[in-house]
């Protein structure tokens, strides 16, 4: 006789706990027993005697609120799957759970009987497989990443989660030219080093959300959900293939590993993961059959594919045609009355058609098909030609530095060298002032072959930067081989300023770590009052971010060139844009399409509610954009938070539910507009416009 199922309810509403009771008995759910608890505390003791088959878990305890409750149930029984349990209204919360472990939500009143049986069910059907089959059968033993079984598992909750949430999701395939390496002699153990090293850079490459897994021998796919929108699949494209870009060490001989990306961006919500896997290698085959570098294959999108054949050649032209542009983010110093002690040069491609493009959209490409050189010696040329400019019109001091972004892959053609020669040659730029930032990962893979060519280098008398240092597993061995004179602390450094006592800490050491071994540290990323004072605090030297400047073009910063405790801002009465959401490319597509609009102003971004609670609270913009689902402090908190503290700041969401689902529970809590994630970006500029001249209407 097969046991009854135990189902343990934790909800501090006894009413809300009986309608679940009540509704799980009218449905097809079969045996069953509830034990009903009224906080986390007790949940843990209960688990802890007796697991339960399936874990209801409301989220606002008496206790412990929020994701500690989900994380707390989680570490006591992990074999025990969770629903959340969210009030009406309340979706993006639950939506955002499952990114953290749970199996899935309901909302509590909204969810009929049938529904929270089938959630139950499928909850606990899945654990079982999951526990049943245990890591050997759902990962791939060799790499370590989820095999085909986990991977349509993931896909099939990720179509669930697109439909609630509105945006679209995209599969892509990974192929590896098998034939090239065998060609080169690579046996069975070089092959499987290759594979290995191939799921490492794919996991570094795309976002934390998305899913790495390896399907055959020589194929790789990604799950990626949550795009900011259709056209961010390409970004996807980009990232992949950027895997492959660097060469391969193998046997002390560098190989190029050639592979084939196919994409299924998932349109209709009702298509099954089979389907899509199949979709994806049709576009796959597509790509081997047009030389591409991937292709994409989905109901609205079929313009994407024609460029992508020829977007070496669009490169080519744009390189040839000026369409290339840079723009520059000052470096200040924390010393010397935040003067200004460099800029950094970021190219840009104004593509006549697309716009403004930022740089991850198209350089790792041009590392892949070898066009970064020629791209690389126009940076290199016009950022030392511009600084000269500044330095005669006395814009800027004599020893005012510009930085220039160098890719590992640059760093390792036979000509650099000469390259940075000649440019020092032809400009007359001093060596010192010209400053090459190289990325920490592109040093350390080779300590000693960086070692010698940064040597060579710095007999041109150039100033040398490791880039981006702390973003992954760092070697503090390099700082004492390699000849550098600047330490570019990562970003990631400076967020987590606000989460206490110990992350300052640790930033303190970094900057003591980096005079110890007298180098300069500059910390990246600094967007707040608060940031700024607590670098000042821990001894730094420099900083860089959104809190004195974003990126401008060359002609919009002879207003930053001045004296005083904060550079003043470009573009006086310019509107000014705070920007938060969790999904990093849709961060980025905004700011470059607002970065082409003389009258609006990027002053600083978050990745969470909170973050843009305490962003707004002290760089005071005209207008925040806001997401609804994010993880730890959602939109509609932020705006509570927000709306707490400032009634002169107008709020724009932007987000993937449907209008209708979300826009009167945001404007009833005093959001000024709501527009989807689908919304053409010169309706978010105008709308950005709109609210904030109501708002100032209004006041007056």
């Amino acid at each position: 006789m097969t046991e009854p199922l135990r189902l343990l309810v934790v909800e501090d509403s006894p009413g809300d706990a009986l309608l679940i009771t009540e509704q799980l008995a009218d449905s097809s759910l079969g045996e069953f027993e509830i034990e009903h608890v009224e906080s986390v505390r007790e949940a843990c003791e209960h688990l802890e005697e007796r697991v339960a088959d399936c874990v209801l878990l409301d989220l606002s305890l008496p206790d412990v609120r929020g994701l500690d409750a989900l994380v707390e149930v989680r570490r006591t029984a992990p074999e025990a799957p969770v629903i959340v349990l969210v009030g009406a209204g309340d979706e993006s919360r639950g939506s955002m759970v499952v990114k953290h472990g749970a199996q899935d939500f309901v909302v509590k009143g909204k969810t009929s009987p049938s529904a929270l049986s089938r959630a139950v069910r499928d909850a606990i059907e899945r654990q079982q497989d999951e526990l049943g089959l245990g890591v050997l059968g759902t990962h791939d033993v060799l790499t370590a990443l989820p095999n085909r079984t986990l991977l349509l598992d993931r896909i099939k909750q990720a179509i669930k989660r697109s439909r609630r949430r509105g945006t679209p999701l995209a599969i892509g395939l990974l192929a590896l030219d098998r034939n090239a390496l065998r060609q080169e002699r690579v046996g069975d153990r070089g092959f499987d080093r290759l594979v290995i090293e191939v799921a490492r850079r794919l996991s570094a490459n795309l976002r934390p959300s998305d899913t790495v897994a390896r399907l055959t021998a020589d194929r790789f796919a990604v799950l990626a959900e949550d795009l900011a929108s259709e056209q961010a699949a390409s970004n996807i494209g980009d990232r992949m293939a950027a895997a492959l870009v660097e060469p391969f060490a193998y046997d002390g001989r560098t190989l190029l590993v050639n592979g084939s990306i196919g994409i299924a961006l998932a349109v209709d919500h009702a298509e099954q993961p089979q389907s899509l896997l199949q979709k994806a290698d049709a576009a796959l085959a597509r790509a081997r059959e047009r030389g591409t570098d991937y292709e994409i294959l989905g109901d609205t999108l079929p313009t994407p594919s024609v460029r992508r054949v020829n977007r070496h050649l669009e490169l080519e032209q744009a390189l040839a045609d000026g369409q290339l542009v840079l723009h520059y983010q000052p470096q200040i110093s924390l010393l010397h009355r935040s003067s200004i002690v460099g800029v950094e040069a970021l190219v840009r491609w104004r593509d006549p058609e697309r716009g403004l493009i930022p740089p991850e959209q198209f350089l790792p490409f041009a590392e892949q098909t070898g066009l970064i050189g020629g791209i690389g010696d126009w940076t290199l040329h016009h950022a030392s030609d511009q600084l000269q400019k500044w330095i005669k019109e006395g814009r800027v001091g004599p020893h005012t530095r510009v930085s220039v972004n160098v890719s590992g892959g640059e760093l390792a053609q036979p000509g650099f060298l000469e390259t940075v020669a000649k440019t020092i040659a032809e400009t007359g730029i001093d060596p010192s002032a010209l400053c090459l930032e190289i990325p920490e990962a592109a040093l350390v893979s080779d300590l000693d072959r960086s070692a010698r060519r940064l040597e060579a280098l710095k007999e041109l008398g150039v100033c040398l930067a490791i880039d981006r240092f702390g973003a992954g597993g760092s070697s503090l061995q390099a700082l004492a081989k390699l000849p550098v004179d600047v330490l570019k602390i990562d970003r990631s450094y400076v967020l987590g300023l606000a989460q206490g006592a110990r992350p300052r800490a640790l930033l303190a050491a970094l900057i003591a770590l980096a005079h110890a071994m007298d180098l300069t540290p500059l910390v990246q990323g600094v967007q707040l009052d608060s940031e700024d004072l607590a670098l000042r605090e821990a001894g730094g030297d420099e900083a860089q971010g959104f809190r004195y400047s974003p990126p401008r073009p060359a002609d919009a910063l002879d207003a930053l060139f001045g004296d005083g405790d904060r550079p003043p801002r470009n573009g006086e009465g310019a509107i000014r844009v705070f920007l938060c959401d969790d999904i990093t490319e849709m961060r980025d597509m905004v700011r470059v399409a607002l970065e082409q609009e003389p009258d609006l102003e990027v002053v600083g971004e978050a990745s969470d509610g909170a973050g843009a609670a305490l962003g707004v609270s002290e760089s005071k913009p005209d207008v925040v954009l806001l997401d609804v689902s994010m993880p730890n402090v959602d939109g509609l908190e932020a705006i509570r938070r927000i709306r707490a503290v400032d009634d002169k700041t107008a709020i724009l969401v932007l987000s993937g539910f449907e209008e209708s689902a979300m826009a009167d529970t945001a404007l009833g809590l005093g959001a000024d507009a709501y527009l989807e994630k689908r919304a053409s970006l010169d309706e978010i500029r105008d709308t950005l416009r709109s609210v904030v001249t109501s708002r100032a209407a209004a006041r007056a």
